[in-house]
């Protein structure tokens, strides 16, 4: 029988809710967990029956039988998991952002170019066929030249003071919504319509300070929970965009983009429609059927966690089937190092108030 590909999973949040189902419903093995502290890895690794729990990541990397490692961490820690994995001859999924700026991101991409590994980062939303959809849609013409687009995503995860602190609202580790929220809307824009070469923008921080559960103190917040910015991109179309976590909503993104030719209409994150201004009548419904047949139960109706579902599979037939078709949509390294530039740019105008050439 052929051996199931194997990953070890670094983080034990989103890596332990959503990614342990999704790889183990498209034929992976799930060998390792690690996490920050002992009593709590050890207690998924029981729940998941995973053979192997470490605090310390560099004992997966030492384990001859993982395949790949998926790096669900804070994002200063994404550089030197990365390379490391990288080094270690293991294939890397890295979540988003891709780090905590350009330059980090440049050595990672440096590092998949000296390696023969697969390097992503985790931009699963590229997976969602109704994404997919909208992808080809432009790149076949369907609206002609981009004129101008409007995206907005916004969640209400972190609307009320009550919301305690977590690395999530420190800058030092990369937390702040434009990185985990934006970053995703930048992948989405550069797959979709081409590079971005110019950007300006502003960050909002509205909570000042959230009580610190370790202590039960207040705790300086230092990262954004409010981004906007417009850019341009290389063709000379526009975007304007906004990202919120004190919003009201679950993760709800909407984008509307006008070309020479007609528009496409993403509705609620997984509906897409769109017309050409030569036809006449109600828009087109291009929506597509997301839920992959092996999708868990347990992880509902997120349109992440479906999306995670398609990419481990794509993941399971590149690595076990060495068939790197399978991954045509993914975010590669250097993607993510493209993503990361725009990010440091948008850093950049809001402190400086000016357009910034990415």
């Amino acid at each position: 029988m052929e051996r199931k590909p194997r990953v070890g999973i670094i983080g034990v949040g989103w890596g332990a809710r959503v990614q342990i189902p999704a790889f183990r419903a498209t034929g992976w093995e799930v060998v390792a967990i690690v996490g920050r502290t002992q009593d709590k890895v050890q207690r998924i690794a029981a729940q998941y029956a995973i053979p192997h729990a470490f605090t310390d990541y560099r004992m997966l990397l030492d384990l001859p039988q993982v395949d790949l490692v998926s790096i669900v961490t804070p994002p200063v820690w994404h550089k030197e998991m990365s390379i490391a994995a990288l080094q270690a001859g293991k294939h890397v999924l890295c979540e988003k952002p891709t780090a905590l700026n350009a330059q980090e991101a440049r050595e990672m991409w440096q590092a998949a170019l000296a390696s023969d590994r697969i390097a992503l980062i985790d931009h699963e939303l590229r997976f969602l066929p109704t994404w997919q959809k909208g992808h080809d849609l432009i790149r076949e013409g369907y609206i002609g030249e981009l004129y101008h687009l409007t995206y907005t995503f916004r969640s209400g995860s972190r609307r009320t003071p009550e919301r305690p602190w977590n690395w999530w609202f420190d800058a030092a580790q990369g937390g702040g919504v434009l990185a985990a929220l934006g970053s995703h809307m930048i992948d989405t824009m550069r797959w979709w319509f081409g590079e971005i070469t110019e950007v300006t923008g502003t960050l909002a921080t509205f909570f000042k300070e959230r009580r610190d559960p370790a202590t039960g103190k207040a705790r300086p917040v230092t990262a954004d929970e409010y981004a906007a910015f417009l850019a341009r991109f290389a063709h000379d179309g526009y975007a304007e965009a906004s990202t919120s976590v004190v919003a009201v909503g679950n993760n709800e993104q909407h984008m509307v983009a006008f070309g020479s030719e007609g528009f496409i209409l993403v509705d609620e994150e997984t509906r897409l429609w769109g017309q050409r201004y030569d036809e006449s009548g109600p828009m087109h419904n291009f929506t597509q059927p997301d839920r992959h047949p092996a999708h868990p139960s347990e992880l509902g109706d997120n349109p992440f966690a479906i999306a995670t579902v398609h990419l481990a599979e794509a993941l399971a037939h590149a690595i076990r089937d060495h068939d790197l078709s399978w991954l045509a949509p993914a975010a590669t390294f250097e993607d993510g190092l493209h993503n990361q530039e725009v990010l440091d740019a948008i850093r950049k105008a809001h402190v400086t108030r000016q357009w910034q050439t990415v």
